[in-house]
């Protein structure tokens, strides 16, 4: 595929235009509702079929190759809404690698767990609990991974020096998070 990709890269280059752009949308919509790589091309409606190699060749079975769609993973997780009971929600920081690097979250844990250990965590954190629910689970898709999500509404005292605390207006202006994250709120 590399040889293939080093080949198109430059017969594209003779022909692409200064404001390629334009270009680049065009070939890629073409790709996307004529040459149909999961169903049969509709070279009758193509603009440029006369420069087509795979129907010059009859190799429209062939050509897009159709790449298998790889299995997504599934990870289990446990999102935490903690709310002060003025208001606050705790929010932390993402690590700077992986998935979502960098950004804010909701408070959460790798893996499904009962009411109980959130309970235990609570304690943990040092935080007094007023009222925990267990809400609908949800699900997020990402292209590669799949999040299954348990989902806590909890209620405690006081802020704690684990989190950033924030109001939600502050959230939605200062610390927007991933919709994976935002759904909870």
């Amino acid at each position: 595929m590399p040889e293939t990709k080093k080949k198109i890269t430059e017969i594209v280059q003779e022909i692409l235009p200064s404001e390629s752009g334009d270009f680049n949308e065009g070939i890629m919509e073409i790709g996307e509702k004529i040459c149909l790589p999961k169903g049969i091309p509709l070279c009758e409606r193509c603009p440029i079929d006369k420069f087509c190699y795979a129907k010059e060749n009859n190799l429209l079975e062939k050509i897009p190759v159709r790449i298998k769609e790889a299995k997504r993973k599934i990870e289990n997780k446990t999102v935490l809404v903690i709310k002060t009971r003025n208001g606050k929600i705790a929010i932390q920081k993402r690590e700077n690698r992986g998935l979502l690097a960098g950004l804010y979250e909701l408070p959460n844990v790798n893996k499904l767990i009962d009411e109980q250990e959130v309970e235990n965590i609570i304690k943990a954190w040092k935080l007094k609990l007023v009222e925990i629910r267990q809400e609908k689970d949800k699900k997020h898709i990402f292209t590669h991974i799949e999040w299954h999500m348990k989902h806590y509404q909890i209620t405690v005292e006081e802020e704690n020096k684990e989190f950033i605390w924030i109001s939600q207006e502050k959230l939605n202006e200062e610390y927007p998070l991933p919709t994976a994250f935002a759904k909870f709120l």
